[in-house]
């Protein structure tokens, strides 16, 4: 059950979400306008560049690990991974990492897909224990591919505009993001067909089941030892 805490954001973030979707509308209906008077301007011939839509490109930002170091997660382009923003006082982050930590890692480092774990920015202003408590506490701290860390302010404020307390992106191997969800958790047992589902649409080789180097773990983890 959602404290009442959560409950009080929630109702928060529900007002936001309903000041926003005033905005977008009136953005969507002044872009349709355009479309259609383009679209009789140009004698009735539309098309889109590339032919089809493109899935938004992950451009990275620093992850500062829970030893200190500082990496660029741009670096990890050419690796499926998982992007996760969590709060450590969160109920559903905290299940969502007992789960991952005791059910669902092995299957997805077998499978080489990478787990970010972003702590949002100040745990989104409310008091709660440190990253590295959480981790301890819950799990994933030290495993092989699963870097845990902190970002700057600016990368909550892009991907978790709307202060999710558990929101998750699959970011593919050409740096595509191509899935994006609330609750990890709930979505752990999906994730690798999720993954499989878009090798066809972006014509990209085959890489689910295709383990990482041991090398490129064994740095990862040194990198994330606190």
């Amino acid at each position: 059950m959602p404290t009442k805490k959560e409950m009080k954001r929630q109702a928060r973030q529900a007002k936001r979400r309903r000041r926003r979707t005033l905005l977008v509308s009136g953005v969507v209906a002044a872009f349709a306008l355009a479309v259609v008077v383009l679209y009789l301007h140009s004698g009735g011939n539309a098309s889109t560049a590339g032919g089809g839509t493109q899935s938004e490109r992950f451009t990275g930002f620093p992850l500062t690990l829970l030893n200190g170091t500082t990496i660029n997660t741009a670096t990890l382009r050419g690796h499926p991974f998982v992007l996760w923003f969590v709060t450590t006082w969160c109920s559903s982050c905290v299940e969502s990492q007992q789960l991952l930590a005791s059910e669902y890692y092995p299957a997805l480092h077998s499978k080489g897909i990478l787990i970010v774990e972003v702590e949002n920015y100040d745990d989104l202003g409310e008091n709660g224990p440190t990253l590295l408590q959480y981790t301890l506490k819950y799990g994933g701290l030290n495993q092989p591919g699963w870097l845990i860390g902190t970002a700057p302010e600016w990368v909550t404020q892009k991907y978790n505009p709307d202060e999710y307390l558990d929101i998750f992106y699959l970011v593919n191997q050409a740096g595509q993001i191509v899935g994006e969800n609330e609750g990890l958790g709930a979505h752990l047992g999906s994730i690798i067909q999720d993954f499989s589902a878009t090798q066809e649409s972006s014509n990209l080789t085959v890489y689910v089941g295709q383990p990482i180097p041991a090398s490129l773990y064994s740095s990862l983890v040194s990198a994330s030892a606190p």
